[in-house]
């Protein structure tokens, strides 16, 4: 007996796909979200759409890009960066989170290994665990006034960091190993705030590494 190949069934899927991408950029100029055209042309069979709460950096269902993104411009009311929703992006260079961004979820940019501009937003509150994690590339980071809690290995591996400023007065609440394999980084915090770092949970394993902002090289 032979197979019956059913070539009606392949060319819908294909018309399918292509209404789909359409569908696609249509909603990406929605968003507002800058994306580099090539993705289209390169990585066709690589779009899909991710439900919120598995990955997504907004409270709906939103569009997740696999391809090759530069620089990303999370659009204007997104609130939360989804659990491992922009982990593993070499190709990433740069972010824009609006001030909307309170939370970065864990993994949210980890492993995304040339990523190194990235200003955090000063409504943001919170830094999951494994935030950053094993982002090479980053070489400075300045964690706003706002932030309470930095979550366990959330800089862990960002080896080409060559310092860390922290805004708030009263040190955040952090977990394990949220700044080791740093090569030793200065952490530069408020003045006032020296002796406060130097002996809070889990940054006393850092008080050696702990300064005032003022001592900072301009």
């Amino acid at each position: 007996l032979s197979k019956k190949t059913d070539t009606m069934s392949i060319s819908s899927e294909l018309l399918t796909l292509n209404t789909t991408k359409q569908n696609i950029k249509t909603a990406i100029n929605l968003k507002g979200v800058t994306v580099n055209d090539e993705l289209f042309a390169d990585y066709p069979d690589k779009i899909r759409l991710i439900p919120s709460g598995g990955g997504t950096y907004t409270s709906d269902i939103i569009l997740f890009i696999e391809g090759r993104m530069t620089h990303l411009n999370v659009p204007s009311g997104t609130t939360k960066i989804g659990n491992a929703s922009l982990s593993q992006r070499d190709e990433l260079e740069s972010i824009y989170l609006p001030n909307s961004v309170t939370v970065l979820d864990s993994y949210a940019l980890a492993y995304c290994q040339n990523l190194d501009g990235v200003v955090l937003p000063s409504t943001m509150t919170t830094i999951g665990n494994f935030a950053f994690q094993y982002d090479t590339g980053l070489s400075s980071i300045t964690i706003p006034a706002s932030v309470t809690s930095i979550g366990a290995a959330a800089f862990d591996g960002c080896t080409g960091l060559e310092y860390v400023i922290l805004e708030p007065v009263s040190p955040p609440t952090l977990g394990n190993n949220a700044f080791q394999q740093t090569n030793d980084c200065p952490i530069y915090v408020p003045d006032n705030s020296v002796l406060a770092y130097q002996t809070a949970t889990n940054w006393q394993t850092y008080s050696a590494r702990i300064t005032g902002i003022s001592n900072k090289p301009t």
